[in-house]
């Protein structure tokens, strides 16, 4: 569900991205980090130095420039700031985060229609809907084991 950093831009445009750890079953955890950078993939890098969890890109907006990035970032920031832990990093169910920082992006370019089609947005709702219908799938099915690998 997240997104592979080896297929992500290196050094074009400038992205807003949403960064989690995940579970056994690849199910995104909080908390969650949102931030700017020009390049996801070495930004990536840099966070998972230190921490005990895997990360991964649950989601990475191509912005038009760095001053939009920041507007956006900012307004997501304060959107969770009753939940902020540090810095950027925020005590926020990943999914719920996803579908907020989607619906904030329609909202930010709603007379742009071409760029949210151009940023992916429909991908990254459905992508919500699913990791939101396979967790409730998942609760509701306590019988559903995971299946580990033998040694």
């Amino acid at each position: 569900m997240a997104v592979n950093p080896d297929l992500l831009p290196k050094d074009s445009g400038v992205y807003l991205y949403l960064i989690c750890g995940h579970g056994r079953e690849h199910e995104p955890l909080s908390p969650v980090k949102i931030g700017i950078t020009a390049n996801v993939a070495a930004r990536l890098a840099s966070v998972q130095t230190g921490q005990h969890t895997r990360l991964s890109v649950l989601a990475a907006f191509t912005t038009p420039n760095r001053d939009i990035a920041r507007t956006l970032e900012s307004q997501w920031h304060r959107h969770f700031a009753k939940h902020r832990l540090e810095g950027e990093w925020f005590d926020v169910d990943p999914i719920t985060a996803l579908e907020v920082m989607c619906l904030g992006w329609r909202h930010y370019f709603q007379n742009v229609p071409e760029f949210i089609n151009f940023v992916d947005i429909p991908f990254y709702e459905r992508e919500a809907k699913v990791m939101r219908a396979w967790r409730e799938y998942y609760a509701a099915n306590s019988n559903v084991v995971s299946i580990k690998k033998a040694d």
